[in-house]
């Protein structure tokens, strides 16, 4: 049976790494999850009307020059504070947004 769940989702185990990979393709790593996670983001702020795809490329070569997050970069800059960005996330992922102070 675990070999049809393999095949149909078209995963492959990675053993190396201890996950799963479609066939062909490189294991997935912490750093690259971490860039596509950040891509996302600035993605869906596009899409919000909350940057422009100039400000985002900016954005994003900044981060990966500096090591900082996308968070950070918005609050810093003064794009966009964290309380801002958790309400926009809150909302369109319609969560109830709790205040940890």
């Amino acid at each position: 049976m675990g070999k049809d769940i393999l095949e149909d989702t078209g995963t492959q185990p990675d053993r190396a790494a201890g996950t799963r990979r479609a066939p062909g393709s490189f294991p997935l790593t912490a750093r690259h999850e971490r860039w596509t996670g950040r891509r996302a983001l600035l993605r869906f702020l596009q899409q919000q009307g909350r940057l422009s795809a100039a400000d985002a490329a900016r954005l994003e070569q900044v981060a990966q020059q500096d090591g900082l997050s996308i968070q950070e970069l918005l609050e810093r800059q003064g794009t966009m504070p964290e309380a801002d960005l958790a309400a926009l996330l809150a909302s369109t992922l319609r969560l109830r947004l709790i205040d940890g102070r």
